[in-house]
């Protein structure tokens, strides 16, 4: 048998090619979130936060030494971390002008990049 006589094997591509690929090739991708870009998200966020105090302590953990000291309930979040971050979102991007067509498609994705801005 020649080497001529043998099929050729075509390599794979890696699944990190194959995912490279399919964000590039696919148009109704959400393009990376650059807050560092957007300054405005970011004041937006503040101000959200500085306007919304009993949120603001339900997403930070309320100290229980806090409220003993200062004579109250400790503020509890009925709604976990993710839902509260789904909240940030939907008020910093359901209407900018840039994003707002892509948070009305994956506005899980931007809850999971104010989470992401929070923790750094």
């Amino acid at each position: 048998m020649n080497k001529s006589d043998k099929p050729s094997r075509s390599k794979k591509p890696s699944t990190k090619a194959k995912s490279a690929n399919a964000a590039v090739n696919t148009p109704n991708r959400v393009p990376n979130i650059k807050w560092v870009k957007s300054p405005d998200w970011t004041w937006a966020l503040i101000t959200y936060l500085t306007d919304h105090p009993a949120f603001r302590k339900k997403l930070f953990s309320d100290s229980t030494a806090d409220a003993n000291k200062e004579g109250r309930n400790k503020a509890v979040g009925k709604d976990g971390k993710p839902q509260q971050y789904a909240v940030l979102a939907k008020h910093i991007f359901e209407n900018d002008a840039t994003q707002s067509g892509y948070y009305a498609k994956t506005p899980v994705q931007f809850a999971t990049s104010v989470e992401t801005r929070l923790r750094r």
